[in-house]
């Protein structure tokens, strides 16, 4: 599939930075139980940015790991949910 990354990359990668800050067994269990809720599996960067964007929405340090994890998304070629509702310059959406 174009834009994935290799098997496991993004999941990895996710974890990884969620343990750093959340420590791993909280990581491991939030990060189970919002991949469940959104039926997703971290495979593209599309993936990626909608489980930071579900991170993001509790707030605290849980919050702070999806904002950062959303960055990446980005610059893996996601566009974030409001941005794509944004209208342009010329007003189209």
């Amino acid at each position: 599939m174009p834009g994935s990354a290799p098997d496991g990359e993004l999941h990895q990668l996710a974890l990884d930075k969620m343990s750093a800050v959340l420590g791993p067994i909280r990581a491991r269990h939030l990060m189970a139980r919002i991949l469940e809720r959104l039926d997703l599996e971290l495979r593209t960067p599309r993936d990626l940015m909608r489980f930071a964007e579900e991170l993001t929405t509790l707030g605290g340090f849980e919050g702070a790991v999806g904002a950062m994890l959303g960055v990446v998304a980005v610059v893996r070629g996601a566009t974030p949910r409001a941005a794509a509702r944004q209208p342009t310059l010329g007003g189209a959406t």
